[in-house]
């Protein structure tokens, strides 16, 4: 289990967008009590790892659409700007 840490450590390193924090943070308390109606202390451990991961992956969906149907300033050109000469 040596690659726990290095992902923890990498992981750290990324700013999560909004939607992808609430479901990296609601998922496993949704995870922990299907898991827990399913299979006692054990599903509920697994329930909440596999809810973490479902969680975080459909917020940072939502976020990264969010990002691409945002509006983007339009590039300026020195000829859109440029006043003729008044001399």
């Amino acid at each position: 289990m040596p690659s726990i840490p290095m992902i923890l450590i990498l992981g750290g390193c990324a700013t999560p967008g909004e939607k992808t924090a609430i479901g990296a943070g609601a998922g496993p308390a949704v995870g922990a009590g299907v898991g827990a109606l399913a299979g006692g202390w054990e599903g509920a451990a697994i329930g909440a790892v596999v809810g973490e991961v479902a969680g975080g992956a459909i917020g940072n969906y939502l976020d990264s659409r969010l990002r691409r149907a945002a509006p983007r300033p339009a590039a300026s050109s020195p000829t859109s700007t440029c006043r003729s000469d008044p001399r």
